[in-house]
């Protein structure tokens, strides 16, 4: 392992720690959340690709169903193979999902395949430039880097602040995020 590897490595393991006993501390904080996505300048109608979190990862459901009332179509990722970007697929608040690849609920495959204008991506760390660690696979990376090329996507984290970093290492292949909102803030990384 490079240096570079080896020390996300370990803002991994201490940014999980963090997370979980926030998330301890504070079940079902995606509501909190739903305050600071007010604050982001959604362009309209514009499809938002959510996420079916995991048991250590902040829940958006809350949020997500708040940009499905006030009109906004919703995403959510697949998994078809393991070093491909993610595929998304149509998604309403209440639909029936299945376990994936990855074991995380995603759409049945008959729901209709879309390109999301705006990603809802999970993280472990971040930093206040719009680096981000997640699970390590890299799939947000290939899918953020791939969607790029066709068109203007804005990609937001959704962390605990609990879970900033002050630096995280970048790589060649690591995309950047436009915005990471909070419980507490949203934090403006890029010039969208």
């Amino acid at each position: 392992m490079t240096p570079h590897q080896l020390q996300k490595v370990e803002m991994r393991r201490l940014a999980r720690a963090l997370r979980k006993e926030a998330l301890l501390a504070t079940p079902n904080c995606g509501a909190l959340f739903m305050h600071q996505f007010v604050k982001v300048d959604m362009p309209a109608q514009a499809i938002i690709a959510g996420y079916r979190a995991l048991p250590d990862e902040v829940d958006i459901e809350p949020v997500l169903t708040l940009f499905h009332v006030n009109g906004h179509p919703l995403a959510m990722p697949v998994v078809e193979e393991k070093s491909r970007p993610l595929l998304f697929r149509s998604y309403k608040p209440g639909d029936v999902m299945r376990r994936g690849m990855k074991g995380v609920e995603e759409p049945l495959s008959i729901a209709a395949a879309v390109t999301p204008d705006v990603l809802l991506v999970p993280l472990t760390a971040f930093d206040r430039r719009g680096a981000r660690l997640g699970q390590g696979g890299g799939y947000y990376d290939r899918t953020l880097a791939g969607l790029r090329c066709t068109k203007t996507i804005m990609a937001i984290g959704v962390a605990l602040s609990v879970q900033e970093m002050p630096n995280i290492p970048l790589e060649k292949h690591d995309a950047l995020l436009d915005y990471i909102v909070t419980e507490k803030e949203v934090i403006r990384c890029s010039l969208f």
